[in-house]
């Protein structure tokens, strides 16, 4: 069926509440536009309001501070009322993983893209009661299995943008032998929305 593929295995269902961290980067402008194509409700985080016009402008429909959990927390509880979170894709640190953990419902799944604040799998579905959770390591020595999983990411994604149903992502390029230290200032600045090309020549 549509997008299986993408959703591996049946992360994201019709019509779910997805919550995306920090999704103003490509990962996060492209899984927007998936959770759109799905007809998914979108709760998102970012950094400044530029960047949350941004989000609304690819389909998200409520967008929150990455910069304060507190404020997050507050704002999303006031949107969700009693509805609770299907599916969280994280990158965020600390409180936001609390915060986003106590939101998710009991088919609740966890996604985490970051690698500074890891926990057990098992330990931490029974403490909190949910689903999945699930660590996704992009590696260059990915197993088969792991890199045709990409493989149909990919093709999915090509399809999907044929079809007109995904807007390209806002791209700067960098000239990598002139211009790589300031790519990588621009990165650690957080002022970026999509994707940072190194490209050669």
């Amino acid at each position: 069926s549509k997008g299986d593929d993408f959703r591996g295995g049946g992360a994201l269902q019709q019509g779910e509440h997805i919550l995306i961290h920090a999704a103003s980067g490509g990962v996060g402008l492209l899984a927007i536009q998936f959770a759109r194509s799905l007809g998914c409700i979108i709760y998102a985080t970012t950094s400044s309001e530029r960047k949350a016009k941004v989000l609304r402008s690819y389909g998200a429909h409520y967008v929150f501070s990455s910069r304060n959990p507190e404020s997050f927390l507050s704002g999303i509880t006031q949107v969700l009322g009693a509805q609770k979170l299907d599916l969280v894709l994280n990158s965020l640190t600390g409180n936001f993983i609390k915060y986003s953990l106590e939101l998710l419902g009991p088919n609740g799944r966890f996604i985490e893209l970051g690698r500074t604040e890891l926990y057990n799998p098992g330990e931490l579905e029974s403490e909190w009661n949910i689903k999945k959770y699930v660590v996704i390591k992009w590696e260059y020595n990915m197993a088969d299995n792991q890199q045709l999983c990409v493989q149909q990411l990919e093709s999915a994604v090509a399809n999907k943008k044929k079809l007109g149903l995904y807007r390209p992502l806002p791209v700067k390029l960098f000239d990598f032998a002139l211009e790589y230290e300031d790519a990588f200032a621009l990165m650690r600045s957080g002022i970026h929305v999509g994707k940072l090309v190194l490209q050669h020549g």
